[in-house]
């Protein structure tokens, strides 16, 4: 067992400290610092001694730690200090800590232990993972223009992998809810690849129980959208391990085509796409793609949970089979139900600054991305789409008059009209930075998002130190990005107000 200083190669330990708060920086960089830094030698609950800092994140630190009983090498994950009185980003990490160390798989990150460091802040100790994770594997195999997908059996040995660690983590009651290539983790062993999954933080509990946790808001968008379950981006309260199964139809389509099955230029757009579009075929993308394996791709992106697989087991038997030329079985899909498309939360569409490009699709939904900007909220402009039409086709029938003794045929009921999407407009000031209140309650500085629930009129206060306050009512018939000037004031300026932002009602 090596216990040298030197940098072991790339690692993540559920993605670094990135995955503190999806949307985080892994970089090293002064702003992801913790205010308090461990020192080299410094020992946690007297087990674990600090070898050197390894990675860091706008949410916390990791650290190289050495078991000195043991002499066994970990990650330890330790929470920002500004962020340690913030107790839903601790409830995420402590229900990180339990998930994953309840599951104990082969191909899901081992938990060995949740403490407190010497100044109080959280940490959690994590198996020491040498590899990288999908995400820079797909980035890289981009390059390739010839081939922008990855090798077959490197899809197929990867999807084997998270499909059976996935289908443990289901058997034991739990959904993961954030299942994208940034928490599958390649890890690199006695020259042997295993696809691990990491980042439990946003997990929940398939039977209801305390593996909840209780996290989210009633309503609230959790997870990253480019890989997010129509069901999951209504926030919906019973998302089971069918969304899971949409994610990984997200992830095996971007496996075998180098493409991701929708693009779009905002993330609402996104999400009103994955809500409503069928996603082009996978053979339409790479058509040297075996049909068996494009179908259970598709099965997987169905939009109704009950027309996918229902479990991780059956992904992967059709999986094999399909690469084996064996055309999986197919059912007949269940009844249509409306679609709703919410309205997308700032706060859970945090974008991730290290994202990489992927042409028009934004940058920035590969973290939130995710979870979930706790602390922040992220204005994006554009205006929200018209609802999708319905459109009822009947085919003309002759029919004989009914005996006049007979009752006459029950009448349709005409569908309800579809609900009035949710419009956005961007608050600026000259100059910037001017905070803005509605109903007394702060919801940013400007630049910042607006939403006009189902279009209705709302009357914001613009303040800023030194400037006149201003009130005025924004109305979808402004223009998407309304800028208010705000004059010097005579005398002792007014202060801007304090509070913490609200959620945009949807």
């Amino acid at each position: 067992m090596a216990n040298d200083d030197a940098a072991p190669p790339t690692h993540s330990i559920a993605g670094v400290a990135d995955t503190l708060q999806a949307g985080g920086s892994s970089e090293p960089g002064a702003s992801g610092r913790s205010s308090i830094e461990l020192t080299e030698g410094t020992v946690l609950d007297g087990v674990y001694k600090v070898i050197k800092r390894i990675g860091g994140g706008a949410m916390g630190t990791v650290y190289l730690v050495e078991h000195q009983q043991l002499g066994r090498r970990f990650a330890a994950k330790v929470v920002a200090s500004a962020h340690s009185a913030d107790h839903e980003i601790i409830a995420r990490l402590r229900n990180e800590a339990r998930v994953a160390s309840s599951i104990q798989h082969e191909n899901i990150v081992d938990v060995t232990h949740l403490g407190r460091t010497p100044e109080g802040l959280l940490f959690v100790v994590m198996e020491l993972l040498e590899g990288s994770d999908l995400r820079h594997r797909l980035v890289e195999q981009e390059a390739h223009v010839e081939q922008p997908w990855l090798d077959d059996g490197e899809s197929r040995r990867i999807a084997r992998d998270v499909l059976t660690g996935l289908h443990a983590a289901h058997e034991a009651g739990i959904v993961h809810r954030d299942l994208k290539p940034d928490n599958i983790f390649l890890s690199l062993k006695g020259g042997t690849e295993r696809a691990k999954l990491v980042d439990f933080g946003i997990s929940k509990g398939a039977r209801g129980d305390a593996g909840d946790m209780r996290l989210t808001r009633t309503g609230q968008i959790i997870g990253t959208p480019l890989y997010m379950a129509p069901e999951q981006t209504r926030g919906s309260a019973d998302v089971d391990r069918r969304a899971d199964i949409y994610a990984m139809g997200v992830i095996l389509y971007e496996m075998t085509t180098g493409r991701l099955p929708f693009e779009a230029t905002s993330i609402y757009d996104l999400i009103v796409k994955h809500a409503t579009e069928a996603p082009p075929l996978a053979r339409e993308r790479r058509p040297s793609l075996p049909e068996p394996v494009e179908a259970v791709i598709m099965r997987c992106l169905e939009k109704q949970p009950d027309a996918r697989y229902q479990t991780a087991r059956e992904v992967l038997d059709a999986w094999e089979k399909a690469w084996n030329g064996i055309a999986p079985s197919t059912r007949p899909p269940p009844p249509a139900k409306p679609v709703s498309v919410p309205t997308p939360m700032a706060s859970e569409m945090r974008a991730r600054p290290d994202a990489p490009s992927r042409g028009p699709v934004i940058a920035g939904a590969l973290a939130l991305v995710v979870l979930l900007g706790v602390g922040g909220y992220l204005a994006f402009g554009g205006s929200a789409p018209p609802p999708p039409s319905t459109t009822t086709l009947t085919a003309p029938l002759v029919v004989p008059p009914p005996p006049s003794s007979a009752a006459p045929p029950p009448t349709e009921r005409a569908p309800d009209p579809p609900p009035a999407l949710d419009v956005h407009r961007t608050i600026a000031s000259d100059p910037a930075g001017a905070t803005v209140e509605v109903n007394g309650a702060s919801i940013g500085t400007t630049p910042v998002d607006l939403v006009l629930a189902s279009g209705a009129p709302v009357e914001i206060t613009v303040r800023l130190s030194g400037r006149r306050t201003v009130t005025q009512t924004i109305a979808t018939s402004d223009p998407e990005t309304v800028t208010i000037p705000l004059e010097r004031a005579a005398g002792r300026p007014h202060p801007t107000s304090g509070g913490l932002p609200v959620l945009a009602p949807h």
